[in-house]
């Protein structure tokens, strides 16, 4: 018997070609993901860190601005704060870098893929990741919200696993699952959101089934979890709601979920809080996306999709056009009945087409290719190793360093987007503003100057003062700032530049410092 060409010749055990492909996608995925971790919270997070480990204390009040000293922070990410700074000291920032792109392609890779109702191979699941990974990847980074995502991709799992076999032990991991979500990020409400609907959904299906209802296309049996179950769920959701108390400022995690939920004005003054573009990258992803949705399901209609599943995709799908950071929690809610869609056709076209080497090698190099070309891996990958380097390529390193070598400058005035940065870079000295202090306000009728008392609204006191609105100057008097780092040439430099009450002590293309005159 005449043997294969090449051409013709297919990689016949399952083992190795599972094997190969799984690393040729961690390969492509760990491209797509990896990153420079030059996040502007990357700084106060290790410096906060850096505090409770020396300190051996959770923060209750402010502790890295000088402008806002007695707000009430609730540091609901400080575990991972002290597990930042520690793993930056000890491994380094590579090491802490790498384990984020682990994170993220766990979730995606594997979790998600295991939480489809319709077992799915982790050749498929993986597969469809680096498809996803452009959507993911403009949010991704060393960030406390990628565990947000595991723990959401987790809960799915769990609850769909419960769903398939009900007399399964595993309902009692929902409260534990919880109670780690809400010591690490404040998405845990996410986490309440889902199993709302979770019971809510399922209770509808229970109550028609045992009310005698026939099987129906929409309320799937196989799917629908018994009267008993359900019941025994919403105690465990119950006993879930009561562990996001066990936190390090009990109730007051809900004040802070209330300030940045009902601030409506700071949250249209940051692009991750906006609606999606659908001009942008991002948009244009986010709206294949949902047509690649809405295409599977389409082919998959004499199945009908099952009401649950139905809700949770509009109630993220919601989520996800409010607001452009909820948009990788719709595709962990979306991936799952692709998945289970587009199952027989993997199978039968895209596996048979990949076992082939002669397909497979040539799209492997040209994935790698573009990868090296578009993404500068290389040059990104040996300066992500260091954090000065990293900090050197996006922020301005020379004012940091010029902070350093003159301690005594008094209290500064910063830009919000450097703020974190600073706050690490040069800790002898309290920021202005930095990432944490959007959401903000103090109400109060109290004013300053014919303003609102300083310390009540510090975002806008920095938009205010960034954009030389009138009294600018007085404001900073106000806060008693003594020097301003500016960007060059934006309006804030030009006026300090023009006024006899300011000297520039120091000059680069990053940033501009500025010294009032005594």
């Amino acid at each position: 018997m005449k043997p294969p060409s090449f051409v013709e010749y297919k990689i016949q055990s399952t083992r190795w070609f599972a094997l190969l492909l799984i690393a040729l996608v961690v390969v492509g995925l760990f491209f797509s993901l990896y990153a420079l971790p030059n996040d502007p919270d990357l700084g106060w997070h290790l410096r906060s860190g850096q505090l409770i480990l020396q300190q051996h204390r959770i923060p209750h009040l402010d502790w890295l601005s000088h402008t806002m000293q007695n707000f009430p922070w609730v540091n609901h990410e400080a575990f991972i704060d002290v597990a930042l700074a520690w793993s930056t000291q000890h491994l380094g920032i590579g090491f802490v870098n790498f384990f984020f792109v682990f994170v993220a392609i766990v979730t995606f890779g594997v979790v998600v893929g295991k939480a489809a109702f319709d077992r799915v191979s982790i050749r498929q699941s993986m597969l469809f990741a680096l498809l996803v990974s452009p959507i993911i990847g403009d949010f991704f980074g060393i960030r406390p919200q990628v565990f947000g995502w595991l723990l959401l991709a987790t809960l799915m799992l769990v609850i769909n696993h419960l769903r398939r076999t009900p007399e399964s032990k595993i309902i009692y991991v929902v409260p534990l699952i919880i109670l780690v979500w809400v010591n690490l990020h404040g998405s845990f409400a996410v986490g309440l959101g889902y199993l709302g609907i979770i019971l809510f959904t399922e209770g509808l299906k229970a109550l028609y089934y045992k009310g005698g209802g026939e099987e129906s296309i929409y309320f799937r049996k196989d799917r629908t979890l018994p009267w008993k179950v359900w019941k025994k769920l919403v105690l465990m959701v119950l006993i879930a709601a009561a562990a996001t108390f066990i936190n390090p400022y009990g109730p007051d995690i809900y004040r802070e979920l209330y300030r940045t939920l009902s601030d409506s004005q700071g949250t249209r003054a940051i692009n991750e809080w906006l609606s999606p573009d659908f001009k942008s990258s991002i948009g244009i992803f986010l709206y294949v996306f949902i047509v690649l949705l809405l295409e599977m399901l389409y082919l998959q209609r004499s199945r009908k999709i099952d009401f649950t599943e139905f809700v949770l995709l509009l109630a993220f799908l919601f989520l996800a056009l409010t607001s452009v950071r909820n948009i990788p929690l719709f595709v962990i809610i979306g991936l799952p009945p692709v998945l289970t869609a587009t199952k027989p056709y993997y199978e039968k076209i895209v596996d048979d087409l990949l076992r082939r080497p002669a397909f497979l090698v040539p799209l492997a190099t040209l994935m790698l290719c573009a990868f090296f070309q578009y993404s500068n891996f290389l040059s990104t990958f040996h300066t992500s190793l260091s954090l000065d380097a990293t900090f050197a390529s996006s922020y301005p390193a020379g004012a940091a360093q010029y902070l350093q070598r003159h301690p005594d400058l008094g209290k500064m005035y910063n830009e919000y987007n450097i703020g974190g940065f600073l706050t690490y870079a040069a800790p002898q000295y309290l920021d202005f503003i930095d990432g944490r202090m959007v959401h903000w306000r103090v109400k109060t009728s109290d004013k300053t100057n014919g303003r609102p008392a300083i310390g009540t609204q510090i975002f806008e006191d920095f938009q205010w003062i960034t954009g030389v609105k009138p009294d600018w100057d007085q404001r900073l008097a106000d806060y008693g700032v003594t020097f301003v780092i500016a960007s060059p040439n934006s309006p804030l430099d030009y006026a300090l530049k023009t006024s006899a009450a300011w000297e520039r002590v120091f000059k680069d293309r990053d940033a501009t410092i500025y010294k009032k005159v005594q």
